[in-house]
């Protein structure tokens, strides 16, 4: 049991904290000196044997199964308070053993590649459900995560909203989003499914959430174990999940924290210095990576694309924070705009399409998203149809940059 190993783990913290060592005094020391040294030598160890309890007491209130410490670890076990949720797997490995099982995140259709997929796509051979319908129609693949995929109802989502344009004789969408994807899984997707569909010419239209999916990147869980794709020596590598029992995997693979007190302090506590805190968000070396590694995939879903002469353009989703910016969202929206202009990479913007829509129509831009529940600040089926005229002139060849 998980419990169990942070039971151990905390012992053997305990262990290397009471085994500091301090040089034996010189063989004649003075007697005062005598006294200094032996003082120190038990304020440090009173001190390390105090942290190395209070961490033995810190893992039982966390993960203890008892009734009392369900009732005192309730305000702490909370996955926030020790790691990133858009960097950092630990955060996800800990959501899944604070979290209810009714409660988290379920991705039954696991797949070998990429880790999980939706309900329309099989695993393996990626045939998309909704093939039936093409006849001599030309297919536009669109992948990326829950804003691709839509948590609205299909006839609301885009390939709905395509069926009822007047391209709908042209082109059918067949949609690959899926829930949770990062940039690294939606290129994978993209090049091993994308073979499937030369024949017919295919528009591939690749979606990226400017708020988190290139942070994603970085995670090796979220629910379950996702492909690691690595930037070595200017070359990706993939590292591919483990599709067996998640909690299996999580018992070998727990998360990567010495000291969940320290963690918890140095995550919470306002006193703890700067220059020790645990790094998450905007940290300098993490932004580096992020930027590095998405820059890579970018580069490699062109071109990928390319050296098979196909059609395809980016669409930058938004979440309201990101869409309520005037300018470029953070270093994410800046790289991403420099990227596609760099590498002649066509893109259209969902935040342009909001604010034209807001500025013709007068309405709320809170009618643009979900208010509440699960799916709290994903598109609505408002802000789809706001979205979709970009989308459109995507199609049409009308771009943003």
């Amino acid at each position: 049991m998980f419990a169990e190993r942070a039971w151990r783990a905390g012992a053997a913290f305990v262990t290397a904290m009471s085994t500091t060592h301090i040089e034996a005094a010189p063989s004649r020391p003075a007697r005062r000196h005598g006294r200094l040294r032996r003082a120190l030598l038990a304020l440090v160890l009173g001190l390390a044997g105090g942290l190395a309890g209070a961490e033995l007491v810190f893992r039982e209130i966390l993960f203890g199964g008892g009734l009392l410490t369900e009732r005192l670890g309730k305000p702490v076990r909370q996955a926030v308070f020790f790691a990133d949720p858009d960097a950092d797997g630990d955060y996800w490995k800990l959501h899944h053993l604070f979290t209810d099982s009714a409660r988290r995140d379920a991705f039954v259709r696991k797949d070998e590649l990429v880790g999980w997929l939706d309900d329309s796509v099989t695993p393996g051979t990626y045939e998309h459900a909704q093939v039936r319908w093409l006849v001599d129609r030309r297919p536009v693949l669109m992948y990326g995560d829950s804003f691709a995929a839509c948590v609205v109802p299909d006839s609301s989502c885009w390939q709905g909203l395509l069926e009822k344009s007047p391209l709908r004789s042209k082109f059918m969408m067949l949609n690959y989003g899926t829930s949770a994807f990062g940039l690294d899984q939606a290129y994978l997707l993209m090049r091993e499914s994308v073979d499937r569909w030369l024949e017919r010419r295919p528009l591939v239209v690749i979606g990226i959430l400017v708020d988190n999916d290139l942070d994603r990147c970085l995670l090796d869980f979220r629910g379950c174990s996702k492909p690691v794709v690595r930037l070595v020596d200017g070359q990706l590598e993939v590292d591919p999940p483990e599709i067996g029992d998640v909690d299996a995997w999580l018992e070998e693979h727990p998360p990567e924290i010495t000291s969940y007190l320290l963690r918890f302090l140095s995550l919470r506590a306002s006193w703890w210095p700067a220059a020790l805190r645990h790094p998450e968000g905007e940290d300098a070396s993490l932004v580096e990576r992020k930027g590095m590694l998405s820059r890579a995939i970018i580069e490699e879903i062109a071109n990928e694309l390319r050296a098979r002469e196909l059609e395809f353009f980016f669409v930058l989703f938004h979440a309201p924070e990101s869409a309520a910016s005037e300018g470029p969202w953070t270093w994410r929206e800046e790289l991403l705009i420099g990227t596609c202009a760099e590498l002649e990479i066509p893109y259209v913007s969902s935040k342009r399409a909001l604010r034209q829509d807001h500025e013709r129509t007068g309405g709320s831009w809170k009618d643009y998203y979900i208010q509440e529940g699960t799916m709290k600040d994903h598109l609505s089926p408002r802000g789809n149809r706001a979205v979709f005229p970009a989308i459109l002139g995507g199609l049409r060849g009308e771009f943003d940059g």
